[in-house]
């Protein structure tokens, strides 16, 4: 029994396929939030593997703060978000 996701769903959108821009965590979150491919911003494995990304894309050591973000842009439109 889940009341608050079938509320969720009751109030929002079906989308019924979905494409991941990547197998593992990392990349398909900077895709999720920014709407980016991943490889924009150095996101090619894990965040984990920090000195594969630094060694790679020198300075990218994580999704920049100054990238507009959904969950951002949501509380600017006056959305609470969590």
């Amino acid at each position: 029994v889940t009341p608050n996701i079938d509320r969720l769903r009751e109030g929002g959108r079906y989308f019924p396929n979905y494409r991941c821009a990547a197998p593992i965590c990392s990349p398909t979150r900077v895709s999720l939030l920014t709407g980016c491919m991943p490889l924009r911003f150095g996101a090619i494995d894990s965040w984990k593997q920090l000195a594969v990304v630094e060694k790679t894309y020198p300075n990218l050591g994580g999704m920049p703060s100054s990238v507009p973000q959904l969950g951002k842009l949501m509380q600017q439109s006056g959305r609470r978000t969590g």
